[in-house]
């Protein structure tokens, strides 16, 4: 039988299925980290992340590295520095169909505020399971984000490989004539990027010279600490990461992916800026009245 978790604490989960493991079982998941006081949840950078696991491949996938140093570029998320994404994310809505299909809501604003700029962020995650769309699921991804300087959209695969022609990129799977095909929807003239990226951060080698300094002469301590930065570039990824970069403080990521076997059904767009719908088969994919919905 499907089953959804729909959980304050935890986030929302959507299954195809909860007890098979097969080859054709398709998994969607969002984790949301909402507040402690509703229970017992994860205190990392996590909020807001996403996974998808179907066909014989993990489609989107959060990085390995020890959880005592997680960093928010480690998960599929909209990365916005200085923010490393340790606040909580709240949900806002939440609806399930019988087939485990359903939408969930979240306000991100806490994630991204850096203690001096206030952010406005929210991020919808949707998913159908019903084999409208022509694919084995569909998958719909609204950001909304106002405020703050550069802005990428990040999804780490672990796919055979990503390629990208124009609004629209391919992930292959593990499996033979296994994909995902995805599309931006809105913002027009996004560019796409596969392959690791570099996100500068804070240097936690900078941070145990501060605690424990060098011994001898202060010549030797100035030297030293000239030589640890206080913030380093670090490379994110592989050669199948995803990736869409928007400049500006007000932007509104649209993102529409299908998992199938075979040909993926065509993503056909109408309209413009938040008028814009997606069309996949016999479903339909809009942002309307601060919602996410595939009808």
């Amino acid at each position: 039988m499907p089953k959804v978790i729909a959980d304050r604490a935890k986030g929302g989960y959507l299954f195809r299925s909860s007890y098979d493991r097969g080859e054709d079982d398709v998994l969607a998941a969002i984790f949301l980290k909402s507040d402690p006081k509703d229970g017992p949840c994860y205190f990392f950078q996590e909020s807001g992340t996403f996974r998808l696991v179907g066909l014989g491949t993990q489609w989107a996938i959060g990085l390995p590295g020890d959880k005592r140093n997680w960093q928010y570029a480690q998960e599929n998320v909209v990365l916005m520095p200085p923010s490393n994404g340790r606040g909580l994310g709240k949900m806002i809505y939440f609806e399930a169909q019988g087939d485990g299909s359903g939408v969930v809501g979240a306000d991100m604003s806490n994630v991204y505020h850096d203690g001096e700029v206030p952010i406005r962020a929210a991020r919808h995650f949707a998913v159908d399971y019903s084999g409208k769309s022509g694919a084995k699921a569909l998958v719909a991804i609204v950001d909304q984000l106002d405020g703050g300087g550069q802005k990428t959209w990040v999804m780490h695969s672990g796919g055979r490989s990503t390629s990208i022609e124009g609004d629209a990129f391919t992930i292959t799977g593990e499996l033979p004539d296994t994909s995902l095909y995805g599309r931006i929807v809105i913002p027009e003239g996004i560019r796409l990027e596969t392959g690791p990226f570099v996100w500068n951060q804070h240097n936690r080698e900078f941070d145990k010279l501060q605690k424990n300094p060098p011994s001898g002469g202060s010549k030797d301590v100035q030297h030293k600490q000239e030589e640890v930065p206080e913030r380093i570039d670090f490379p994110w990824g592989s050669e199948t990461t995803l990736r869409a970069v928007a400049e500006g403080e007000q932007v509104f990521f649209f993102f529409v992916m299908t998992l199938q076997r075979g040909d993926p059904p065509e993503i056909s767009v109408q309209g413009k800026g938040l008028d814009a719908r997606a069309t996949i088969g016999d479903r339909v994919v809009r942002f309307v009245d601060g919602r996410l919905k595939i009808e």
